[in-house]
């Protein structure tokens, strides 16, 4: 398994579930959870990696990039044998990064500072210096 793409649903994932996501991105995840419990039972690896990261995602004390990179690794696992799951997780990446708007940044003038120019940034930013 390619660790890029390991790193590019999990980080899908952490989108998802951090409420970054559109309604469609939510409701592929809900799809994808529900049949993976339906299809591997609750109380599988499968279900239980689901459970843990989106556990991960609501409580202070969860670490969401961990678990959804362990969610990650199984599902593409998943996904190289079934290919029902392998659409289900295209199906999450498609709607959780929206690209039908175009950004335009300019700056002009002095910068005296950092400068940052982006569409979406999950996370923080900070500055050393």
């Amino acid at each position: 398994m390619e660790p890029l793409a390991i790193s590019a649903l999990a980080t899908t994932i952490t989108t998802l579930l951090n409420s970054t996501a559109d309604e469609a991105g939510k409701n592929a995840w809900t799809k994808l959870s529900a049949t993976i419990s339906r299809r591997f039972g609750h109380s599988s690896t499968e279900a239980k990696a689901i459970t843990q990261v989106e556990e991960a995602a609501t409580t202070p004390t969860g670490d969401l990039p961990t678990a959804a990179t362990q969610a990650a690794t199984i599902l593409l696992a998943l996904a190289q044998r079934d290919q029902a799951i392998a659409d289900l997780i295209a199906n999450l990446s498609a709607p959780a990064i929206d690209n039908s708007t175009t950004v335009t940044n300019t700056i002009t003038g002095t910068v005296s500072g950092p400068a940052i120019q982006a569409q979406t940034i999950n996370g923080g930013i900070s500055f050393n210096g």
